[in-house]
């Protein structure tokens, strides 16, 4: 017999926070707002990250608990001198007594009296502040009656700061003094600094928030030196953490103790989104299957041929023999023969060679952009090492200029921020003139699309890898805006023929040199093609006969693993 057993619904308990949440978070926020680690990791401090979930300083503990007790000392020293409730009594009677005398000289004038009762009522000054107003509109010579609003006003006004404040602590102080009006106020704020620095404390105590104490109120209630204890016990906590976290091989510190993302943490990253696309795969049905390659070697095809001297018996095909023997002998005892023999056709494991061309102009970074197109570089890197470890990959990251990226790199990899705004933009740099590049080009803008630049680094790059396949996979928004003309940069805004017949010459020594191109379009700021971007984008196509893809952002990485899926497949069995 089964019996069922009713309670009150407890909540689960929570898995352990580990180190290698704290740095998944983290470098979530670096992929999709291109900040440091050390950016993230502090804002996931400030956000109050429960840093002694899985990191506890004794020292640090102690330190805290003094603090705490410090506050709550001089939070009882307050509650035993005044009696603020006695004050809120005092503050009520003289508010009711100033507004019963003011609705009594205000008999005479209908409105006034009415506003006057309505104030007193609500104990409200804002409307005995109106009550004046009405009083001085009707240009009335009442002294005494402007002497009293004005004392039930301050009474009203201390009567709603005192039971706001009762509101908030409860009836708490237990001394014999009731402060004056003025008194009160710094009692009050004094009282809720030291309850918010309390709270901040233990805080940091339970929850490991080191960085939501309001340091300037530590300071000014605890003194300098206490102040300097807290920072130098923080100091040390997070040298304990940078210690804790470069423990989980996924992050490191460079001599100027900067927090880096190490190529553990960006193949980790690419893994999960390989992950994600496949779960979708299976989910819609689509047909693109993977068996993870263990190993080298040829890939079999659902073919079989005759076997030829030579051939590895790893490759036989044993039942397409079998038949075979029985075919020719009529029977199912048949002997096998070596003319008999099958084995699995191959088709070589078609080595790759794929460069990934991140556009990293300023408008990459609107509509999370930039975001997936790094998180497509890093799925397809663990695509290749999963089941194509034949296969190369690289990464250039292009704007103005073009530089080659690792692996590592990726996932800090920003777009350029915009310098100029608004209007055209025609510029020039004469490279023949620059002799300290760093100095001489800190005013160019980095933030133009020089697809030229990319084409020829990554041209650069596959001339000097083996092997016949040879692809750039293009993620771009937009259409060059920047290019080279001998030993000068040409900046122009917007994109006009100049720009594209640079780039297009570009493309054709890549076509020239048998290096595709396949190219991802994630928008364009010009969809009316007002400046003749689609004009560049078929004549690319017509030059290359690489494939084009107009993904949202959000479907890049998909259809970029499919693609490369399905025509990888393709190039294995021709």
């Amino acid at each position: 017999m089964i019996i069922h057993r009713y309670g009150p619904w407890e909540e689960p308990p929570k898995p352990p926070f580990t180190l290698e949440d704290v740095v998944r978070a983290a470098t979530e926020l670096v992929m999709r707002y291109h900040i440091s680690f050390n950016e993230a990791l502090r804002y996931l401090l400030e956000q109050g990250l429960p840093v002694n979930e899985f990191l506890r300083n004794d020292g640090f503990d102690t330190l805290l608990e003094e603090y705490i007790q410090k506050v709550d000392s001089m939070q009882e020293e307050l509650r035993g001198k005044y009696d603020i409730k006695g004050l809120s009594r005092k503050s009520a009677r003289r508010f009711k007594t100033a507004a019963s005398k003011a609705r009594e000289l205000a008999r005479n004038d209908d409105s006034l009296a009415r506003q006057i009762e309505k104030a007193a009522r609500d104990k409200s000054a804002s409307a005995l502040h109106e009550a004046r107003w009405i009083l001085r509109r009707a240009d009335k010579d009442s002294v005494e009656l402007e002497e009293e609003l004005f004392k039930a006003m301050a009474h009203a006004e201390t009567l709603a700061d005192t039971e706001k404040f009762l509101e908030r602590f409860g009836d708490v102080f237990h001394g014999k003094r009731e402060p004056s009006p003025h008194e009160a106020r710094d009692v009050f704020k004094q009282y809720e600094t030291l309850e918010d620095l309390r709270r901040q404390l233990e805080n940091a105590k339970e929850r490991g928030d080191l960085f939501g104490v309001d340091e300037q109120n530590l300071k000014n209630i605890m003194g300098d030196e206490a102040y300097e204890k807290f920072n130098k016990a923080r100091e040390d906590t997070m040298n304990q953490l940078a210690e804790a976290l470069k423990t989980t091989g996924l992050v490191e510190r460079d001599d100027d103790g900067v927090f880096k993302l190490t190529p553990s943490a960006a193949r980790k990253v690419g893994s999960r989104a390989l992950s994600e696309i496949f779960e979708q795969l299976k989910m819609d049905g689509s047909g693109v299957h993977l068996v993870e390659m263990k190993g080298e070697g040829a890939v079999e095809t659902a073919r079989t041929r005759p076997y030829e001297y030579g051939d590895p018996l790893t490759g036989l095909d044993v039942a397409a023999s079998l038949l075979n023997a029985m075919v020719r002998e009529g029977s199912t005892k048949a002997r096998l023969r070596r003319e008999d023999m099958e084995v699995a056709q191959t088709a070589g494991t078609a080595h790759a060679n794929i460069v990934v061309m991140l556009d990293m102009s300023g408008s990459m970074s609107r509509y999370g952009r930039f975001h997936n197109a790094k998180k497509m570089a890093l799925a397809l890197d663990a695509l290749t090492r999963a089941y194509y470890p034949q296969d190369s990959v690289s990464f250039i990251g292009f704007a103005t200029f073009a530089k080659r990226a690792a692996l590592g790199d990726i996932m800090n990899l920003a777009p350029e921020p915009v310098t100029f705004a608004g209007g055209a933009v025609n510029m020039r740099v004469d490279f023949s003139r620059i002799r300290d590049p760093k100095a001489e080009l800190a005013h160019v803008p980095r933030y133009f699309t020089n697809m030229q630049k990319g084409f020829e680094l990554a041209r650069s790059i596959l001339q000097s890898q083996q092997g016949t396949n040879k692809e750039i996979i293009l993620i771009t928004d937009g259409a060059p805006t920047a290019y080279y003309k001998g030993s000068m940069l040409y900046l122009t805004y917007p994109p006009g023929q100049p720009a594209f017949e640079a780039t297009l010459n570009e493309v054709r020594a890549l076509t020239g040199e048998g290096i595709r191109i396949n190219a991802f379009l994630l928008g364009s700021d010009f969809d009316s093609g007002y400046f003749g971007e689609d004009e560049f984008i078929q004549s690319m196509l017509k030059i290359n006969r690489g494939r084009l893809y107009q993904p949202e952002p959000d479907s890049l990485t998909r259809y970029a693993i499919v693609d490369y899926i399905t025509h990888r497949r393709m190039t294995m069995e021709t």
